[in-house]
């Protein structure tokens, strides 16, 4: 009496927590900030190359629709410049997110058997009705890809399912170097694609047949966009509910990869580190990172710095010492002036946007 069974246990492969493997699948982490144009990296992971124009990458909210009603707030959209874009061989729009291969092969995945199977899902929606079509390589031991194609109505979202079978040639090496590689890719001239192309099956790595043939109607079309979340990467042959985390969960992921010492705040002065003067012209402050890195990072700095103690100094250049995956030593120069062993606070110079970065990406 009073006891309800469940009609049906989900997942029933792979674990239960933290079964996508793929971080910030929602788009909610955007530590670089939420609109860009250049090629790179834009929300935290996800990379995009493409071939020529000004094509726009933003981070947009979500108010309604199918993937808002399933919990999302945001995707990521690519908007084609508002030119018509002229089509090449060489053309393409290739948006991507690179996994470590560590995860894969520790995955639970039985990836040498074709009895075993990953399950990619992810919602979609085009301005353009038309079908495109992706890909994925496995990059360890003698590359091998995948690719699969679906059709879209003109701006009607639609969640995408792939089962992805084992096959006896993929590797994937224990480490945390790349492993797999997921291409949603937009648009790609002749010079990438083939009409042999066979889909839903792993073949041998060749970049002149990444897809079957596409069409090129909206890579054509002005302004033109496409937007995609809710990406989820899991084992068996089912695609279960998107694992949605907290904020802080998808937060921490990313910093594995990328992290930044300051951002999403009006404050104009930001605080940074404590150091003390090594020198009469140079304050030294050992940085921690908040996540241990996958590896270890490259670092920048953006923006103007200060240091405040025994006297106020403007920062003329900073350099970075004994850097590791862990942690770095970072130094302040100035102009003469702040004595010999001080205790002093880096702090941003009336500048919102002064911060450290270190990019450990894939």
């Amino acid at each position: 009496t009073g006891i309800v069974t469940a009609t049906a246990f989900i997942p029933s492969q792979g674990q239960l927590s933290h079964r996508n493997l793929v971080q910030n699948g929602a788009m909610r982490i955007s530590q670089r900030g939420t609109s860009f144009t250049a090629n790179g990296y834009s929300v935290d992971r996800w990379y995009r190359t493409y071939s020529s124009g000004t094509a726009a990458l933003t981070q947009s909210a979500l108010t309604s629709g199918a993937p808002f009603d399933a919990g999302f707030r945001y995707t990521l959209r690519h908007t084609q410049p508002g030119s018509a874009m002229s089509d090449s061989a060489d053309a393409y729009v290739n948006p991507q997110i690179h996994l470590e291969a560590q995860d894969l092969a520790n995955s639970g995945w039985n990836y040498k058997s074709a009895s075993s199977y990953l399950t990619l899902s992810f919602w979609a929606k085009s301005s353009v009705a038309q079908t495109f079509y992706h890909y994925m390589i496995a990059h360890d031991g003698t590359a091998q890809a995948f690719s699969f194609g679906y059709t879209l109505a003109a701006n009607t979202w639609k969640k995408i399912e792939v089962q992805i079978p084992g096959n006896s040639n993929l590797t994937f090496n224990d480490d945390n170097g790349s492993g797999l590689t997921l291409y949603f890719n937009l648009y790609f001239g002749t010079g990438r694609t083939d009409a042999g192309n066979t889909m839903n099956t792993w073949a041998a790595w060749n970049s002149s047949s990444r897809t079957p043939v596409q069409t090129n109607t909206w890579f054509t079309t002005a302004n033109a966009t496409f937007d995609y979340t809710g990406v989820q990467l899991e084992v068996g042959s089912v695609a279960t509910p998107f694992e949605h985390r907290s904020y802080n969960d998808d937060l921490v992921q990313c910093e594995r990869y990328y992290q930044t010492t300051y951002h999403g705040s009006t404050q104009d002065q930001p605080r940074m580190d404590l150091g003390f003067s090594a020198s009469d012209t140079q304050v030294q402050s050992v940085h921690h990172y908040r996540t241990i890195m996958r590896d270890t990072p490259t670092p920048t700095q953006s923006g103007a710095f200060r240091v405040d103690g025994n006297t106020t100094k403007d920062v003329t250049s900073i350099t970075f010492t004994y850097v590791s995956n862990v942690s770095c030593q970072v130094n302040y120069f100035t102009g003469a002036g702040l004595g010999s062993n001080n205790p002093y606070i880096i702090r941003g110079h009336s500048d919102a946007d002064a911060r450290l970065n270190f990019d450990a990406e894939l």
